[in-house]
């Protein structure tokens, strides 16, 4: 059994989970109810032995005070949690889809614990963890937890007051609002520290440190971590309903049309080179320290030379960093119809600003190869026009795929097939884009590549299923996914049946429209039996359909926000 933590660590992480801690008496009532809501959680999980202890990857404590923070919403109204309710009632019809459906017992007000409103987080937080264990909403596990957390923290009703609440509704003065400071002070804290989203941002720096860990050291740490919260606020989709986490927090706070506007656009953010023009100081802001004085920066984009206008509060202490003549590699989000800068900034300087300009000059050529070479076509993330030739190059990629292969799923009997043929069809499309647009040489193409694990299985089928936004979802052993889709006896799964059902979902590579084309042409029998854990003669059609639709959501929400390929194929700009 694993060691159970001490009322002091939990404490210690009730703390930090509270935007602004509550009294003493209440962190030890928290304190005291979570640690004993951890040692029940161990104890049942330990009973059921494998597989779900095994797969089990967070803190015991860290879940239980997630437990208790949900309680403590829910007593002081759900001001968190009625997003999540509003979004399912949204997209299923139902605010906890597979635990309330027409017919049973209303849910009462949030200020009355209900079991169904946790066993839909439970269940949420358990089928998120990363191993792929396809969880069952019908799982005694979470019907037992739910109920301990509802007796268990019933107690704090009126025992801790709601300091989320207080802190992400508290209005901001000049000096926070000026550059949407505030405002992201408040969404870090939603993202990281908020019991909806804690798991998912220790789960993202993990796996974001993990892949840069060689590039770590003492020095980049802070700043490190600084583009790991930016990337995370920007870019992470939320398992409520595939809700961005701006996007979430917008809902939540219910804000203004222009300050809402202003957060969800920090989705897009600007990124390339810049080179500083201007810098213009405007000022003591009311709330800024005496002697502070925040500024105005006119930059320009060095891959389209648009300008920007950058706000910047000098309560960073930045204006010695930021001259003119400087160039900076960052990222920019938009803000009161100005600009501010988005984690980590790496500055180089080029020929004007002094020292020998010989030197300088070959660190920004070298260093703007490097960033070319990081962001490649991608300049459609800010230039209006290309995404418009990105969007059409997709198009007329697709529509030659379905002419070659005559629909946009095609099959492959092994590896070698599919290098021939995907060859075959990206000199074809070459062809008819030279007869189409009159250019004397192809644009710019690439050809799907295989995962590296396709090597052990070069002689099995390979699917390729190609949309008009987003390029190709390529899937090796093809045959195992349509014996899995197949598969109606809920008792009887092999393991690479289960590992490639559950890939499906788990992994970013596969489109919603893939897993639905997918289900189309070998039905959705496997999916519904593996992941409800009953004879699929027991399992009614609204509730495969219920299923399809949640999970397509929960696993894959990125795929809903406009989107477009990593590769695009449009004219590199003229030097």
């Amino acid at each position: 059994m694993p060691r159970l933590p001490s009322t002091g660590e939990i404490r210690n992480i009730a703390a930090v989970s509270f935007p602004e801690t509550p009294p003493p008496s209440a962190l030890r009532a928290i304190a005291k109810s979570a640690r004993q809501y951890a040692s029940l959680t161990v104890r049942i999980l330990d009973d059921i032995g494998d597989p779900l202890e095994e797969t089990w990857e967070m803190s015991f404590s860290e879940f239980a005070v997630a437990v208790a923070q949900m309680a403590v919403d829910l007593h002081n109204g759900g001001f968190l949690w009625r997003v999540v309710e509003e979004r399912n009632r949204e997209l299923f019809g139902t605010p906890l889809p597979f635990f309330f459906k027409e017919g049973d017992a209303p849910l009462p007000a949030f200020e009355t614990l209900d079991v169904r409103r946790f066993q839909f987080f439970i269940y949420s937080i358990f089928l998120g963890l990363k191993q792929g264990y396809p969880f069952s909403p019908s799982d005694p596990v979470l019907r037992e937890l739910a109920e301990i957390a509802v007796r268990q923290f019933s107690d704090l009703k009126g025992v801790v007051p709601d300091t989320a609440r207080a802190f992400l509704e508290a209005p901001l003065d000049a000096a926070d609002a000026f550059d949407g400071a505030g405002y992201k002070r408040k969404l870090l804290w939603f993202g990281r520290h908020s019991y909806l989203l804690s798991f998912a941002w220790s789960d993202f720096s993990s796996e974001y440190f993990e892949n840069i860990k060689e590039e770590v050291n003492a020095e980049t740490i802070e700043v490190r971590f600084i583009a790991c919260q930016d990337k995370f606020v920007a870019e992470h989709v939320t398992y409520w309903g595939g809700l961005s986490l701006v996007e979430f927090f917008a809902n939540t706070l219910g804000l203004d049309a222009e300050t809402r506007a202003d957060i969800l656009a920090w989705r897009g953010r600007h990124d390339s080179l810049f080179r500083i023009e201007s810098v213009v100081s405007i000022g003591v802001l009311p709330g800024a320290d005496p002697g502070e004085s925040s500024s105005e920066l006119i930059v320009k984009n060095l891959l389209t030379d648009v300008p920007y206008t950058v706000l910047l509060n000098t309560q960073m202490k930045e204006v010695e960093r930021f001259k003119v003549g400087v160039v900076v590699w960052g990222m920019l989000q938009p803000w009161r119809g100005k600009w501010r800068w988005s984690g980590g900034q790496h500055l180089i300087y080029d020929a004007q600003s002094g020292g020998d300009p010989l030197e300088k000059v070959q660190h920004l050529a070298a260093f703007s190869e490097k960033f070319k070479a990081s962001i490649g076509n991608k300049r459609y993330i800010f230039d209006d026009k290309l995404r418009a030739s990105a969007e059409e190059s997709e198009r007329l990629m697709h529509e030659s795929f379905v002419r070659f292969f005559g629909s946009d799923l095609a099959v492959f009997a092994n590896t070698a097939e599919f290098s021939e043929k995907m060859r075959d069809y990206i000199g074809n499309y070459q062809q008819e884009r030279v007869k189409t647009l009159g250019i004397e040489a192809p644009y710019k193409t690439f050809t799907p590549t295989l995962p590296s694990s396709a090597a052990k299985h070069a002689h099995r089928p390979v699917a390729v299923f190609n949309e008009i936004i987003g390029g190709s979802c390529v899937l090796t052993s093809y045959d195992a996914l349509v014996s899995a889709l197949k598969n109606e006896d809920d008792a009887v799964w092999e393991g690479e049946e289960e590992d490639i059902l559950t890939e499906l979902l788990y992994s970013s590579s596969f489109s919603p429209e893939f897993l639905e084309r997918m289900l189309e042409k070998n039905g959705d029998a496997g999916l519904a039996c593996l992941f409800l854990d009953r004879d699929i003669k027991e399992i009614t059609a609204e509730e495969r359909k219920l299923l399809v639709n949640f999970l397509t959501h929960f696993f894959k929400g990125e795929f809903f926000y406009k989107r477009y390929p990593d590769v695009i194929m449009v004219k590199e700009k003229e030097e």
